[in-house]
């Protein structure tokens, strides 16, 4: 059972997720080549191991099953972030590092920062918003409900979680962005809804002060400016 546990981390380690009407849908765990035990079930805070793309250059691969409509689409979300930044996104799956980018049919996932074997899977017809969310994990950035200060702006509800989903949820700290850099984003492109996993329909989190309409982003709006400083101060 224990080697079956280990299996089982090893091939889940990634990071992603998908909206729903506007509402972010994501099965998260940051990659941790190291991992040899099953942290889904765990409140505990987690150290990030996820790194900057050298160079700010992210070489990807389309694997076979990438329609060109899809490709057109995620290219035109890349060329977004390179828009705001010092990225690159250049096809060439021979690097050492390189992104794998596949189609689905149950989520969107990916890999956080920089490491050998990167997956970004997106569902079928998927939203910008959730490509770019995607691509987001890809460069590097967590979700902004697991920053080490958010206890400070948010409760988190753990009896409304589902169980195994206990990790989208756990405090992640990185030293890629320092976390007094930046003030919590609510409208953040990485924030969580918050009925996201809830295993009875109550909120997985609530605010500390104001209201839930504070972390309503308009359906239009793909990131806010505080996600564009946090690109550019990586890349």
């Amino acid at each position: 059972m224990k080697k079956l546990m280990i299996l089982v981390v090893l091939v889940g380690l990634f990071s992603g997720c998908e909206y729903v009407d506007d509402k972010l849908i994501e099965p998260v765990i940051d990659y941790v080549e190291d991992q040899i035990e099953d942290t889904r079930y765990s409140k505990s805070p987690r150290e990030s191991k996820a790194r900057k793309w050298t160079d700010g250059i992210v070489y990807y691969k389309w694997h076979d099953n990438v329609t060109e409509d899809a490709k057109n689409i995620i290219v035109s979300c890349m060329m977004d972030f390179e828009d705001i930044s010092s990225l690159q996104f250049i096809e060439d799956g021979s690097q050492e590092y390189f992104v794998t980018i596949k189609l689905g049919n149950e989520n969107s996932v990916s890999d956080v920062g920089m490491h050998k074997n990167v997956i970004m899977q997106l569902l079928q017809n998927t939203s910008r918003k959730t490509i770019k969310h995607e691509l987001g994990h890809v460069i590097g950035l967590h979700h902004e409900h697991q920053r080490e200060d958010r206890d400070s702006y948010i409760k988190i509800h753990w009896e409304n979680i589902i169980k195994n989903e206990y990790h989208n949820f756990v405090i992640v700290r990185s030293s890629l962005i320092p976390v007094n850099l930046f003030k919590y984003d609510k409208k953040s492109f990485l924030h969580y809804h918050f009925r996201n996993y809830s295993k009875n329909e109550h909120t997985t989190f609530s605010p500390t002060e104001g209201s839930f309409l504070d972390f309503y982003i308009q359906p239009h709006i793909i990131w806010t400016d505080i996600d564009k400083l946090k690109i550019q101060y990586l890349y």
